[in-house]
């Protein structure tokens, strides 16, 4: 099975790079290995967006605690300056 790919300039940029990094002679052995390998693009990328929502609510809850922090230690500055 054959086709014709037309790509934008960007998609050439990335198509060079994958061709770079995994030694590829040809844009159609980049294209060949993407298609081969999406399940375990998939999962990854799926996992990268696990992680980066998991740091997320860590980063959210730090800060929460960053606030109850200071405002406890405003409060009892105050009951001690009383």
């Amino acid at each position: 099975m054959s086709f014709t790919l037309r790509t934008e300039e960007k998609h050439e940029i990335i198509l060079n790079e994958l061709c770079r990094d995994l030694e590829l002679g040809a844009k159609s052995k980049a294209v060949l290995w993407l298609i081969e390998n999406i399940q375990e693009i998939q999962a990854e990328r799926s996992m990268f967006f696990q992680n980066m929502t998991r740091l997320e609510r860590e980063i959210k809850n730090i800060k929460c605690a960053i606030q109850k922090k200071t405002e406890a230690e405003l409060e009892l500055t105050k009951l001690c300056s009383n």
